[in-house]
């Protein structure tokens, strides 16, 4: 469900109440008559320093937390609005402003829990997995994401007795061929085993499937035939590359209630409609820490860009139309961003040009998230596009500024996931390093207090204006080429 800020979203969630917040632009501000110039040239270090302490206050007042379904994160939404609300004069028609509502994840530790299979945004019911089963994929690892692959025919299919669930595995479909048990056949290692019925007219796997014997067996499910089909027919047409998918899990009883949280965006009016640059940070924290580094950073960051923008002319300039995104809920397996990819229309998500993500850029190095990397690691070349460029942009705006940058590999998946797995779009974006303080309390504005001036030299370098010839500019916010 959307809603345009701000009168529809009062009345849902009543967030909409004034924050008094002081934001003095004196420092972006340039004489020069460049409608970039206020964006790319501003010293953001004064405004990321009043940002962090507002979201730091955020916590202190709402019980040491901003996490999703407690008042920090509510709190943290209504500020963010209050931020994106106070457009110049000048800015009201350039400027789309709107929140969008999703549900967080039911409780896993009841037995009403089941879990629904996302591939290529559509959605299949699995079943068969126990609740035991759904706590062990649940514990094992934060991310739901996993390959999709074709097990052997028929008996070979039923897998060896002893081999263990591997987390970093694929989903495999299997044919059902009456085995006595299901396991992992390391064909390759799997993460569950989803059996369907694969001749015939029967749509129902016909008989209950066998629960594996060995306690740290894979997972085992059913799926209905058509649904099998359908998917495999997919898996066909992405030869060669990988069909990703994504297991949610959901309440069994739509009564029961849910925390409903929600994603904040806001749009350029000007800008090519067809090629929408996507720049998004995750809004919310762990649940015990003010998360001020994880993600408060990116967050604040994403909020003087805005700022920037708004006090300047650039938008009516821009190549690209440019959504900004906090996201609701990144630490429960980023269900908010999830949510939001099944409900875009085939053109939304085909317009979507690129997505730069920015995350944890308080402490440690200039860290630049690999484009192209898949979630084990590898490098996709599958994607239909340079697996590097949004990562070579970056590095570039780095180095000539005399600052030696670091590729990172994000294995850990964040909200680039649905844009390299589901839309198969460019991404990137910018990370710090290692955080002892990540998810812990110590995580306040101390923690960064520091390293302010290397947060706004980020920042600086997300809107950086790339004055090469059109044809070679490669992604920086706005001026990313057309693909």
């Amino acid at each position: 469900m959307k809603f345009t800020y701000c009168a529809g979203f009062l009345a849902v969630a009543q967030l909409c109440a004034a924050v008094p917040v002081a934001n003095d632009l004196t420092d972006v501000q340039d004489q020069s008559g460049d409608p970039f110039a206020a964006v790319t040239n501003g010293n953001y270090s004064n405004g990321l320093h009043r940002t962090l302490l507002q979201f730091d206050q955020i916590a202190s007042r709402n019980n040491g937390n901003r996490a999703f379904g407690y008042r920090g994160f509510d709190a943290s939404v209504q500020y963010v609005l209050s931020r994106l609300s106070t457009l110049p004069a000048n800015s009201q028609s350039r400027f789309r402003v709107w929140t969008e509502s999703f549900y967080g994840p039911p409780d896993i530790n009841t037995n009403t829990v089941y879990p629904t299979f996302v591939v290529n945004r559509r959605e299949y019911t699995i079943y068969g997995f126990t609740v035991p089963a759904i706590r062990a994929w649940a514990s094992k690892t934060r991310s739901a994401f996993a390959q999709i692959s074709r097990g052997p025919a028929g008996t070979q299919g039923c897998g060896a007795p002893s081999a263990p669930y591997d987390p970093n595995g694929s989903i495999v479909l299997v044919e059902y061929n009456k085995c006595a048990t299901y396991t992992n056949a390391n064909f390759p290692p799997a993460r569950a085993l989803l059996v369907y019925n694969p001749a015939g007219t029967a749509n129902w796997t016909e008989e209950t499937v066998p629960r594996p014997q060995q306690p740290n067996a894979v997972p085992v499910g059913y799926i209905n035939r058509l649904d099998a089909l359908q998917i495999l027919k997919t898996l066909d047409t992405f030869t060669g590359c990988p069909l990703w998918s994504y297991v949610k899990l959901q309440s069994r009883y739509s009564q029961r209630p849910r925390e409903v949280g929600y994603n904040v965006f806001a749009e350029t009016i000007d800008g090519n409609a067809d090629y929408v640059v996507v720049a998004g940070a995750h809004l919310d924290s762990a649940g015990a820490s003010s998360g001020i580094n994880d993600n408060a950073s990116g967050s604040a960051a994403l909020l003087e860009i805005f700022d920037a923008m708004q006090a300047s002319n650039a938008p009516s300039q821009f190549t690209n139309k440019i959504r900004f995104a906090w996201w609701g809920d990144h630490i429960d397996s980023w269900i908010s961003t999830i949510e939001w990819s099944q409900r875009l229309s085939d053109k939304d998500a085909r317009n979507i040009a690129a997505y730069v993500n920015l995350d944890k850029i308080g402490k440690g190095y200039y860290g630049i998230i690999k484009s192209g990397a898949g979630l084990s690691g590898e490098e996709d070349i599958c994607q239909g596009f340079s697996p590097v460029a949004v990562q070579e942009s970056f590095h570039e705006a780095y180095t000539s500024l005399g600052v030696t940058s670091t590729p990172i590999v994000d294995k850990a998946v964040s909200e680039d996931a649905v844009f390299r797995t589901v839309f198969r779009k460019p991404y990137g974006g910018i990370t710090g390093g290692p955080d002892q303080c990540q998810g812990r309390e110590c995580d306040y504005f101390g923690n960064i207090a520091g390293n302010i001036d290397m947060m706004a030299l980020s920042t600086r370098l997300m809107a950086w204006k790339d004055g090469s010839p059109p044809k070679r500019q490669v992604p920086r916010l706005w001026r990313l080429y057309n693909i």
